[in-house]
């Protein structure tokens, strides 16, 4: 027997559950994960990585090839920070959604959310949360509670923000919050920063604002970013690091 079958067949059923109820809906991801060894991290990785592959169309036999790749102990192009061979971007369920794809084959991910008009004064929304809004001042545009996230198949972030675009002014994040991140096959991650870097746009570029974490995984220790910038030349862009 192969030996990615026999890790294939070490994935917990209920690991796996829980796997797809984040991947496709972009949820909120668990807190932790709960497999222990290492082999329950790398079934963890492996259920998680091709599950999101799937989704994104790619073939079989790419996937298998980034499925040896990891059980090798070497990392993904889109884990290791290398710049994408292709970029498309769509919208897809309200978001303005980017594909990287690298060049061996791996996939992510970058989505911010499309800003809906604000509900009226006294209107009631499901659970309190009116999702990404829009709403028109005096000489300004503000956005509030848009979700930023990424995805490649292992490192789920996301984080909300509210910004604000300015006739013949500058942009700016008027503020950061809710910030979410899962690794799958990981033993533990945290958060190393989440912070307005720049606040104001200006002459020598956009606001930005970024959150970081770091990852202990099977594979080694990694650090994966992800940002938003707000300025009047490319509106509000997410983007990783």
């Amino acid at each position: 027997m192969k030996f990615r079958d026999k890790m294939r067949k070490a994935t917990v059923a209920g690991a796996a559950a829980a796997l797809i109820v984040g991947i496709c809906s972009f949820a909120s991801p668990a807190l932790a994960s709960t497999t222990t060894s290492p082999a329950d991290q790398t079934a963890e990785m492996e259920a998680s990585i091709t599950t999101f592959l799937t989704e994104r169309g790619v073939p079989t036999t790419t996937q298998d090839a980034l499925v040896d790749k990891l059980l090798s102990g070497e990392p993904l192009d889109s884990m290791t920070g290398a710049a994408p061979v292709s970029t498309n971007t769509t919208v897809e369920s309200g978001f303005e959604v980017t594909e990287n794809v690298y060049a061996d084959g791996s996939v992510s991910i970058n989505r911010i959310e499309i800003a809906k008009p604000a509900p009226a004064p006294g209107t009631i929304t499901p659970f309190g949360v009116s999702g990404c809004s829009t709403s028109n001042g005096s000489g300004v545009v503000r956005k509030t509670n848009c979700l930023i996230d990424r995805w490649d198949g292992i490192v789920q972030q996301n984080f909300r923000a509210d910004f604000t675009f300015v006739n013949n002014g500058y942009d700016r994040i008027d503020s950061i919050y809710s910030q979410s991140s899962v690794v799958y096959g990981a033993r533990s991650w945290k958060q190393e920063s989440f912070s307005i870097g720049k606040r104001y746009e200006n002459a020598s570029g956009p606001a930005r604002a970024e959150y970081r974490i770091s990852a202990d995984t099977v594979l080694g220790t990694f650090s994966y970013g992800l940002g938003l910038r707000v300025g009047a030349n490319i509106g509000g862009q997410q983007y990783t690091f």
